[in-house]
């Protein structure tokens, strides 16, 4: 499931820009260990590691020190490298990135009951990292076992969400269970990051991706599949509600020196060049309707 994939047409609709640009972050989830429900830090108050596992680091917003990032120490040096050993965007399954935390976690439910227990084999291999001195760096005695956090089930179905902390979207919303019968909040969080670049080329990518998924909606509700010129002129489109939403991406232009909107998909390009040049007019969501929710 690609990242964009993960929130219905409906979803989108509601969405501000500031919660649209959190799309192009990249996620990992967290658990919510002190009761209060998943906290994370500002991007200016984060830091820098490598959460695109692309061997550079970047900062990034992350967790608070009162809650855990869910890992997978896969090459067993007692270190989280980089997203690779987290569950979110970057974690690969079957050679290719996950898209998201919750995709990442249902690979390794083997008796598919739609929770990972001690009954499935990987369970034990999972562990929580509280970055307690917020450095990025995992440091002696922050990495934990599930069972020593009281961890016995994580619940793999998740519900999209729109709420923002610290600029960073809360996207999808799970929980754990703990053995006193507790249920907590598991969030696959998408942090906002702090380099241009990287934003740009995510931007690019989500553009693509919102593109392809928007067109098969399109058609899925008996709309036109080639965007025709109808299609253009239809103001209720959300297909052209998107591009509009996406073109405003929270000043993206003035960020990166250049427009990554106009860079993507040329579904997107072409709901541009027919005409819809207004990054304000965000009340288009609003008025968008006869779209099948996914």
């Amino acid at each position: 499931m690609e990242q964009a994939n993960a929130f219905s047409v409906e979803a989108y609709r509601s969405m501000d820009s500031a919660q649209i640009s959190a799309l192009a972050a990249l996620s990992p989830i967290i658990l919510d260990l002190n009761g209060d429900g998943v906290s994370t830090l500002s991007v200016a108050q984060g830091v820098s590691f490598d959460l695109a596992a692309t061997g550079a680091v970047r900062q990034t917003g992350w967790v608070a020190p009162t809650d855990g990032l869910l890992v997978r120490d896969l090459n067993q040096d007692g270190v989280i490298n980089d997203g690779r050993e987290l569950f979110g965007s970057a974690t690969q399954v079957d050679g290719r990135a996950a898209g998201d935390g919750f995709n990442a976690l249902r690979a390794l439910d083997s008796d598919a009951d739609g929770r990972l227990t001690a009954a499935d084999a990987a369970f034990t291999e999972l562990a929580i990292w509280k970055d307690a001195d917020q450095d990025g760096m995992t440091d002696a005695g922050e990495l934990s076992s599930l069972s020593d956090n009281g961890v016995v089930a994580l619940n793999l179905s998740a519900q999209s969400s729109t709420a923002m902390d610290n600029g960073n979207l809360l996207g999808l919303v799970s929980s754990y269970e703990s053995a006193d019968g507790g249920t907590h909040d598991m969030v696959d969080v998408w942090f906002r990051q702090g380099d241009p670049d990287a934003l740009r080329n995510s931007v690019t990518e989500l553009t693509q991706s919102l593109g392809s998924y928007l067109e098969t909606d399109a058609v899925e509700s008996g709309a036109t599949a080639s965007l025709s010129p109808a299609t253009l002129a239809n103001q209720a489109s959300p297909a052209l509600a998107m591009a509009v939403q996406l073109e405003s991406y929270y000043s993206l232009q003035a960020a990166t020196g250049t427009n990554p909107v106009a860079q993507g998909a040329s579904t997107v390009n072409s709901l541009l060049s027919g005409g819809v040049n207004n990054p304000s007019a965000t009340a288009l969501l609003a008025a968008s309707d006869g779209t099948k929710a996914k």
